[in-house]
């Protein structure tokens, strides 16, 4: 556990049955014959390869997964079989390994020990039935089962939970001795106002904006039996004690809750066997995709993201180690994929900690996986990550207390600060450099959140905030060519508030900022401007200029996602909302997921014929330089328009045919169907490439490395983290009974065929 104690917004979540983050199951056993045209399947003294059957047939499009413990760390690695069943599990180190099937519409087959350089049949088993089955569908299939009011059914106010009766044994002094709950989530639809959904969208958004853990997986779908002896008499009471209490807020009548009585009500229809359609198995190239896992950390991380090597030229770094950031416990995560070892390295802070204020909640309710142990205490918050060109790795952290110095406040001589004065910062930037193992740490005024590097102009690593400045809008800065040279952190540091140039006249109107905190940043490598993702209903773009003279020539810009909060009364015209994750390609156009509706996006600034003026002040002003393009899986019960089930977390831009789709290859975390799902932009079509073991995949940010340019598939992939903050109830976790797991750094690589080598 990091040597810290364990923590209590995480107890509350930590309540019962393990997170389904299924995708597709694998069998095996071996055969007593191998079955036809199984000889054809060659494979190098490194690979595993063989035929799966069932009844005699080839099963095709499902997993083979590889699991071996005699490694520093656990290593899994997973293909998918063929048209005719036959798979080609590559590369694997020498090691002792578990092996066994999973697909839709299978359980898992027994696993079977084997080692590189040996051919393997396996023998894949039906389910025998639909429940069965269902056991291995990704969390969005069962979110699908959720009804939502019908649209014309809005603006309708949420539902409010009345006050939660106490079971049996409870109250402080029953608390302090273990035997139950001291209040039940109090102030939950109480005392705080009512919420009111001015559209169906709304209430989706607010359904499925939940950044903790899959809506949809077993634990989130089913009120254990644990829970049930406490007391409780009907799910909504249910629902808010135990792994869904440190979850309440969101689901009762707050600023960002969606409605507790249609959680309980589909629950309850899934308590009465309701089961969702069955998803497809992997087509065409989702067959190549090869996943490789390894265990970093201990059971209770978040590791929120990754980076592999400095995006601007993939090849820095090749075969290194891949870093992700611990918000838990104030680490870095350490992975080396040739040795298989990791480690966890502290984050420091320019202070003490126990001078800096805790990330870690109140206790709610006690957790049955940890009681009122602490799960954890960190303080840095530590969110995300990038890599120089000197393979240092810039992050996101608290490494101060909240309240800024003078120079960043009203009546400084800094000019940012004259311009827009800044109170407190509730993250900073520190710096690690592998080379020497030594941190820096550098107090910025502004707050952070995201950050990059810059892709052109001066040497800069840039951050958003994720929280609103004292006029509006902004994005924060660090010159490293002056931070190399000075250490000075006033020095070094920048930022500017968007204003929108309302009068067209090519500079900022100081009384027209932007409203909204940006969620997200990237910097379009053609024309050096910054871009952001503000979230919402429908939710907008920001662009900021920085212009010459930074913060005076810091111009704005905003752009809306097409909306309609009736979508179905314009059939054929695409409506979306939520972005949160952004970036953007080598042309300029920038991609954005949006979270809530399910759509892969871009916008493409060139296509506007206003870009300033009063009239581009709304952001509906160029609806023309959108495109949305659906991403896949089954739409919630009741919802007309074209909005999946899904929650789409973040977005990447593979660059440098990382993957073998393309260069400029977007792709989108599919961060409640354990995937992530890549638009290949040839043929119009998503290809998603799902982690089927173990359930449970929250994607988050992502990476890209090329390791060896000549070595084609092999020598490139896609790097991203497990992002949830409850490993617990991943597949094998503790809340379901199992061993408990920890965390996972996950490595994608598309080959050129299934059976490729």
């Amino acid at each position: 556990m990091n040597g810290r104690t364990r923590t209590a917004f995480l107890c509350a979540l930590s309540s019962a049955a393990f997170a389904v983050l299924v995708v597709w199951p694998l069998t095996g056993s071996i055969t007593a014959q191998a079955p036809a045209g199984s000889s054809a399947v060659a494979i190098d003294p490194d690979d595993i390869g063989g035929v799966v059957t069932a009844s005699g047939a080839p099963e095709a499009g499902v997993w083979v997964i590889a699991e071996t413990t005699d490694l520093s760390t656990k290593l899994v690695k997973i293909v998918v079989t063929d048209e005719q069943g036959r798979y080609v599990l590559p590369d694997l180190p020498n090691a002792d390994y578990r092996i066994w099937v999973r697909g839709y519409g299978l359980v898992d087959s027994p696993k079977v020990s084997s080692r590189p350089g040996r051919r393997l049949n396996l023998t894949a088993v039906p389910a025998p039935s639909a429940t069965a089955a269902a056991e291995y569908y990704p969390a969005n299939y069962w979110l699908s089962l959720m009804e939502v009011p019908p649209e014309e059914a809005f603006p309708r106010p949420a539902e409010v939970p009345p006050p939660v009766p106490q079971p049996p044994g409870t109250g402080a002094s029953a608390r302090s001795a273990g035997s139950g709950p001291q209040q039940v989530n109090p102030g939950v639809g109480r005392g705080r106002g009512q919420q009111t959904f001015n559209s169906q969208a709304e209430m989706l958004l607010s359904i499925k904006n939940l950044q903790q853990r899959q809506l949809g997986s077993k634990i989130t779908r089913e009120v254990p039996p644990q829970i049930r002896a406490l007391g409780f008499t009907s799910t909504v009471d249910a629902l808010l004690y135990g792994s869904t209490a440190g979850q309440m807020p969101d689901f009762g009548a707050g600023a960002n809750g969606p409605n507790l009585f249609r959680m309980a009500v589909w629950v309850d229809r899934i308590a009465a066997g309701a089961l969702p359609p069955q998803p497809p198995r992997p087509q065409g190239v989702e067959r190549t995709v090869v996943v490789s896992i390894w265990d970093v950390s201990n059971e209770v991380p978040f590791i929120h993201d990754v980076v592999a090597t400095d995006r601007r030229a993939p090849t820095l770094n090749a075969y290194g180690r891949v870093y992700g950031v611990e918000f838990h416990n104030d680490g870095l995560v350490e992975l080396d994929p040739l040795e298989h070892r990791e480690r966890t390295i502290p984050i420091p802070t320019q202070v003490p900690k126990s001078t800096i204020r805790s990330s870690a909640p109140a206790m709610r309710n006690p957790s049955i996986v940890w009681g009122e142990e602490v799960i954890y205490d960190g303080v840095t918050f530590a969110n995300h990550l990038t890599m120089d060109e000197q393979g240092r790795v810039w992050l996101t952290a608290r490494i101060n207390t909240d309240a800024n110095p003078p120079f960043c406040r009203a009546g400084s001589t800094n000019r940012h600060a004259q311009a827009d004065p800044l109170d407190e910062s509730t993250r900073h930037i520190a710096m690690y450099d592998p080379r020497t193992a030594r941190w820096e740490m550098i107090r910025t005024c502004f707050r952070t959140h995201h950050i990059q590097m810059s892709t052109t102009g001066p040497r800069r690593v840039f951050t958003n905030p994720a929280a609103g400045g004292a006029s509006g809008a902004y994005f924060g800065w660090i010159d490293v060519d002056v931070w190399e040279k000075t250490k000075d952190e006033e020095a070094s540091q920048g930022w500017c508030v968007a204003y929108l140039d309302s009068d067209g006249d090519g500079r900022p109107n100081r009384d027209r900022p932007i409203s909204g905190a940006p969620y997200s940043i990237t910097q379009n490598p053609v024309d050096g401007s910054l871009w952001g993702a503000v979230q919402g209903t429908p939710g907008r773009l920001i662009r900021l200029s920085l212009g010459a003279n930074p913060p005076a020539t810091c111009v704005g810009e905003v752009y809306e996602v097409p909306f309609d909060p009736y979508p179905s009364r314009a059939p054929g015209v695409v409506s979306g909302f939520n972005p949160r994750g952004i970036d953007v390609d080598s042309t300029g156009v920038v991609w954005t997921a949006l979270a809530s509706s399910n759509h892969l996006a871009s916008f493409d600034r060139r296509l506007c014929d206003l870009v300033a003026g009063e009239a581009a002040t709304t952001g509906r002003h160029c609806a023309k330089g959108w495109k949305l393009y659906p991403l896949p899986g089954p739409k919630l019960r009741g919802v007309t328009a074209e909005i999946g089930s899904d929650f789409n977390y973040y977005g990447f831009v593979d660059l440098f045919n990382l993957l073998g789709l393309g260069r400029d290859t977007p792709i989108a975390n599919g961060t409640i169907s354990d995937s992530l799902m890549a638009l290949d932009r040839r043929s119009g079509s998503i290809v998603t490439m799902r982690v089927p073991y173990p359930m449970g995949f929250y994607t988050r940010g992502m990476d890209g490395r090329i390791d060896d340019p000549d070595a084609d598939w092999k020598g490139r992939g896609i790097w991203a983290s497990n992002g949830t903050r409850n490993m617990w109830h991943v597949e094998g976790g503790k809340a379901g009974g199992g061993p408990g797991v920890r965390g996972h750094i996950t490595k994608f690589q598309i080959r050129p065929t299934p059976l490729s080598k």
